[in-house]
């Protein structure tokens, strides 16, 4: 199915009124190929991306994408291949790091490519509804977007006081990134079930508020109305930067916590959830630190 993207960014100070879109379209070809064991789709796409800040620049692009799939026994096999042009989106950046400004943002914007996307998994049925996972992705692109103090003197009008903020610098560096991922799903009863995600990531370089190791584990357990999950999120081994622009490294981020819900009718929950049971000083970014130990209490009513 063709796809058509549009994305729109505005700038607007005191002197500017600039204005950024981004347009992409995508005229796919697709082939199928299935049999009992293997399953192989062949994707031909057409990119047309466009950009315009000013100027217009229009490009034109042949992006192949490959995937296989072959099943055997209890045992799943997953290859796929691709490469192609994007553009990152200010909102989804914004969502990752809220604490970012620049009049002059809309700047370090501009198409990324990728030279190549190759990912190789294996999915094994231990037993009944339980399941591991293991894959290795290996990417090379060029025109990230990274991380740099804001030291402009134009702030927000809403900001009466000094604050530490950041903005985006553009890197057009070639980067090779390559991502290690081992899960785990399981029941050990009917109700108990308990996941495990853990991904190594590799940078040619240490890069600013990527972990390099991310764990996540939760056991649920569900009997009747009344659901209890308790689980922990663990960042291991991030790096922030200091007011010098130097690479530091920060502590481990653990949060570790506890869900629960009870369902009085088909229509109303309570819920429960406690965060941060730890209370550690949790900072995914330099001079941000999350809550401590805090909760949450509602009812979910459906109507």
């Amino acid at each position: 199915m063709p796809l058509f993207d549009y994305y729109e960014i505005r700038e607007i100070n005191n002197s500017n009124d600039n204005k950024l879109t981004f347009s992409q379209l995508e005229l796919p070809l697709i082939y199928d190929f299935n049999s009992r064991n293997i399953n192989i789709r062949l994707n031909a796409t057409y990119q047309i991306l466009s950009k315009n800040l000013k100027n217009s620049t229009t490009k034109g692009s042949f992006s192949p994408k490959f995937k296989l799939k072959y099943l055997r026994n209890n045992l799943t096999i997953n290859l796929a291949a691709s490469r192609g042009y994007y553009y990152s989106k200010y909102s989804n950046i914004l969502n990752d790091m809220p604490f970012i400004y620049d009049v002059n943002i809309i700047n370090q914007f501009d198409l990324n490519r990728e030279f190549y996307r190759v990912k190789f998994g294996l999915d094994v049925n231990l037993f009944k509804n339980s399941y591991i996972s293991l894959s290795y992705e290996s990417v090379k692109q060029q025109g990230s977007l990274d991380y740099r103090p804001y030291f402009g003197e134009n702030l927000p009008s809403d900001i009466k006081v000094p604050m530490y903020l950041y903005t985006l610098k553009r890197n057009n560096d070639e980067e090779i990134i390559n991502y290690l991922s081992l899960s785990f799903n399981g029941s050990f009863t009917d109700n108990l079930k308990s996941s495990i995600n853990f991904l190594h990531t590799i940078y040619e370089n240490d890069d600013v508020f990527q972990p390099l190791y991310v764990l996540d584990i939760v056991n649920t357990f569900s009997k009747n109305d009344i659901s209890l999950s308790l689980g922990g999120n663990f960042e291991l081994e991030n790096y922030g930067m200091d007011f010098n622009s130097n690479l530091i490294k920060m502590k481990s981020f653990i949060d570790i916590y506890f869900n629960s819900s009870y369902s009085l009718s088909k229509n109303i929950d309570l819920n429960l959830k406690v965060n941060n049971i730890l209370n550690r000083y949790n900072e995914r970014f330099f001079m941000y630190p999350e809550l401590g130990t805090n909760f949450i209490v509602g009812v979910k009513w459906i109507f």
